[in-house]
Formats: C-alpha cells, sequence, structure tokens
C-alpha cells in the first residue's frame, strides 16, 4: 500500500528541524478542481541590458526605468531611450506619475520628467525637502522629509514647485514616517510604529488631514520599499518581522511562524527589503525580497514559497527587485531589464534549482523500511535536444529531523512523450522518521503532483 508523502505543500520549515524541515522554493502550490500540485515559479530572460534597475514604472503603455544614473521609456518591444541624467548612479529610487508628469526621487534629489515633450530637469526649488519615496495623490506629488515626522506636498499638477509651508506632521504617534501610499482615495502613512490614513479635505497648504480614530498604533514599518499594492489592499513587512496587509483599515497578519522566523535570520536586512505584487495564472502574488532570501505570498490560497535564483544550496537570493506589468508581458528589472514568464524555464541562462521537502514522514516507535518511492507530476516534458532531453529528479532524505542528509540518488523523469514515465527510487532504507528532499534543475515545464512511499515494518 503506497501513501502521499506530502510534497504539494508551502514554506514551513521551523526554528527546529524536528519539528518541521519543510520548505518549497521556486515551487508553488496550485489548486484547481480540488486536485493539488506544484507549478515550478516562473523564469526570465533579457529583455534589455541598461545595467542594474533602480526602479520602475510604467504609464500609459510605456515603461520608464532607472538604470545607473539614467532615466529610460521603452516598451516590451521597442528599445530604451535615455530621457535624462540624475546626480546618483546607484540605490533604489522612487518613481510617481501623474497626468502630465513623472516625478523620480533618490534621496537628497528630486526631477521632473515633462510627459508632452519628454523635457527632463532636477527639482532647483529651495523648499524640496529631500526624499527616497515619492507618491502622486489627487494632483500633488508627496513626499516624507527623511528621518523625520514631516510630509510635503508639491504644487497642484506641477512637481517642480514646492513650498516649505505646506506640510503637515504625522503626529499621532511620536515616531518618524518610514514610507507611505495613495489607495481608495486616502494617503497612508506608515511609521516605525504605527499606520495613520489621510484624506483630502481641500485646505489651504497641505491639504491632507488624518481620519480620525483611524489610526493603527504598534503596527508599524520596517522598509519603505517593502510597502506594495494589490488591488484593494496593501501589504508591508512590519516592524516585528511579521507580514500584514490591510483588511479595511486593520493590519491582519498573513506570514507564517515559519516565514517569520526565515525572515528574523535575517533581521539585519530588514531596511533593505523590497517588494512588488503581480497576478500570473489566476495567482496573486506578493514577493518579498531581502539581501539574502526572497518569500513569496500567493493570496489566492495563502501559502508561502521561496524564490531563489539558482537555489538557496548556492546562497543567492531571486534576481527580480521590481516590476511592472507592460504591454501584456511580466517586466522585471534586477541587474538587467528582463521578461518573466512561465513559458521560461531558466534565470537569463543560468539553471534553477528547485527544491521540495516533504512533510515529516512518523511510526512513532516503530522502524518501516521504505521500499519504494514514486514521484508522479507532468511527464514527457523533456526537450528535443540539450539539458533537459532526459530530464531527472534526485533526491536525499534525512532520518535526524533534518540535520543531516542522506547521498543524492538521481532517476530520469522521462524523456520528450514519454508520458507514463515515473521517476521511482528504491531500497531506500529503513526509519522512524524520515524527511525526503525532491532537487529538479533541467529546464523544463516542472509539475509535480504527489509522491507516493511504500513501507513495511521492518525486521530483522
Amino acid at each position: 500500500m503506497k501513501k502521499p508523502i506530502g510534497l504539494v505543500d508551502a514554506t514551513y520549515a521551523s526554528k527546529s528541524p524536528n519539528f518541521n524541515a519543510a520548505r518549497c522554493i521556486n515551487f508553488y502550490p496550485h489548486t484547481e478542481g480540488g486536485q493539488k500540485a506544484l507549478f515550478a515559479t516562473p523564469g526570465i530572460q533579457e529583455l534589455y541590458d541598461q545595467g542594474e534597475v533602480r526602479g520602475m514604472l510604467e504609464h500609459k503603455g510605456v515603461g520608464y526605468a532607472v538604470c545607473g544614473n539614467k532615466l529610460y521609456s521603452f516598451t516590451a518591444s521597442t528599445a530604451p531611450v535615455s530621457l535624462g541624467t540624475l546626480i546618483t548612479s546607484s540605490g533604489v529610487v522612487s518613481m510617481a506619475v501623474s497626468t502630465v508628469e513623472l516625478c523620480v526621487v533618490d534621496g537628497a534629489n528630486g526631477y521632473i520628467l515633462t510627459l508632452a515633450d519628454s523635457s527632463f530637469a532636477q527639482i532647483t526649488d529651495l523648499d524640496f525637502p529631500g526624499a527616497s519615496q515619492v507618491v502622486f495623490a489627487d494632483g500633488y506629488f508627496v513626499v516624507a522629509a527623511p528621518d523625520s515626522q514631516k510630509l510635503y506636498v508639491s504644487g497642484l499638477y506641477d512637481g517642480a514647485t514646492w513650498d516649505a509651508i505646506d506640510f503637515a506632521s504625522a503626529e499621532g504617534v511620536p515616531d518618524d514616517v518610514v514610507g507611505l501610499t495613495w489607495m481608495n482615495d486616502e494617503l497612508i502613512i506608515f511609521g516605525q510604529k504605527s499606520v495613520e490614513f489621510y484624506y483630502n479635505d481641500g485646505g489651504q497648504g497641505f491639504p491632507f488631514s488624518p481620519i480620525k480614530g483611524a489610526r493603527q498604533d504598534a503596527r508599524g514599518c520596517s522598509a519603505r520599499f517593502s510597502i506594495a499594492k494589490d488591488d484593494n489592499t496593501v501589504a508591508w513587512l512590519g516592524n516585528d518581522g511579521i507580514v500584514y496587509r490591510l483588511n479595511g483599515r486593520q493590519p491582519e497578519r498573513i506570514s507564517t511562524s515559519s516565514i517569520e522566523y526565515l525572515l528574523h535570520q535575517h533581521k539585519d536586512e530588514w531596511e533593505s527589503a523590497i517588494s512588488f505584487t503581480y497576478t500570473d495564472g489566476g495567482h496573486k502574488f506578493y514577493v518579498l525580497r531581502l539581501p539574502s532570501v526572497c518569500v513569496c505570498a500567493d493570496a489566492s490560497n495563502g501559502a508561502w514559497h521561496e524564490r531563489s535564483s539558482k537555489g538557496v544550496a548556492y546562497g543567492e537570493t531571486w534576481k527580480p527587485q521590481h516590476y511592472i506589468y507592460l504591454n501584456n508581458k511580466h517586466i522585471v528589472g534586477g541587474d538587467k531589464i528582463y521578461e518573466m514568464s512561465r513559458d521560461v524555464y531558466d534565470d537569463d541562462g543560468t539553471e534553477i534549482q528547485r527544491i521540495k521537502v516533504s512533510r515529516k514522514i512518523e511510526s512513532g516507535l516503530t522502524r518501516v523500511r521504505h521500499n519504494i518511492l514514486e514521484i508522479d507530476g507532468e511527464r514527457g516534458v523533456g526537450l528535443d535536444t540539450g539539458q533537459g532531453e532526459d530530464p531527472t529528479v534526485m533526491l536525499d532524505w534525512s532520518d535526524d529531523g533534518g540535520h543531516t542528509w542522506s547521498s543524492e540518488r538521481t532517476v530520469s523523469f522521462g524523456k520528450i512523450g514519454e508520458y507514463s514515465h515515473r521517476a521511482r527510487f528504491t531500497r531506500l532504507g529503513s526509519s522512524r522518521e524520515r524527511y525526503y528532499r525532491i532537487k529538479v534543475t533541467d529546464p523544463v515545464n516542472w509539475v509535480l503532483l504527489e509522491g507516493h512511499l511504500q513501507a513495511e515494518p521492518f525486521s530483522h
């Protein structure tokens, strides 16, 4: 009798691997019609190489990207055109657009691109406070002055004009502003220890006022660029290492204890976190990328998984940091501008290591012999030639709670057209508890359905 080993799960590795060592890397769970599977995360292929991408924005079918010290416009089929030069050449930038202008800020400096004639100039108004983040809200560009509680607005539809008296202080809680966003006609201000909500009251000077009773205390933000909108909500990395999203105006925890443990292992990188959201194949993803690790939440089922270029065994986070949906294509920015697609099976020519660790298989105090393990999935997807002509599955296991692992075995998953083939492992020894770890690297359309184990009580 064969029993499932629990492959089609999300990332749940805990602080104690003896408790749970399951992981899901470069796979994500998919459920349809009561059936479950693990789908391969998308690959990326070079679209344009203009250097390191610092920020991206889409407006009316045109993409805008800051690469190095240049602002470019491009589409998915036309090469980038340089529009202007920034003073800085590194670090994340923030971009916002109105009907007439695009504003870029890089910390101390701000820049305005006039959309009508593509003229580009630095903001020279001495009242511009400098900013690392900008949003467009009801006709105004809004920024937070660095290391302060103060919010400033530009002139109405005039990002080059600023007035030192057109400001307000987010004083509901005495903490500095970390980041901000505009959603559902409300300006949402994320502090170190709070979230406040403002509306446009039409007043003179600074036209936004706090909504009484809406402030959320003790739920701050640790990284301004972890704030990402999707539909009618927004998610962010909290000051406590928990990932939240708004349910109305109420912060709602969406991360799991295991994801929070993973993030806490990289606490010194929280301020560098950057995120984006995207929708693909019926799944809505919130991608949270740190310099050393990348985790991804799927709003369609609440499951989390990890993403890594190559794989975590290589110690690499995922390349993409920025995202736009442009000309019906998923465009991401990292060290280049890439197209991201489920029909691409590597990272710009580099293999992707996909890993799934099963749930713990327990038999109490009884030792059992593991006779046969079969891995089921989308078979017959081998390529005509080259790597992937005969896709292989690698397997190892741990009998001590994920602390050490066996030597690795490799079997074929079936060449192109071999639709009835299954990856079959035999004579797997015996144990009282075990984790199985599946690894694949071939550039094919990987879909895993389940692993089934045939075991029997061990007898000498």
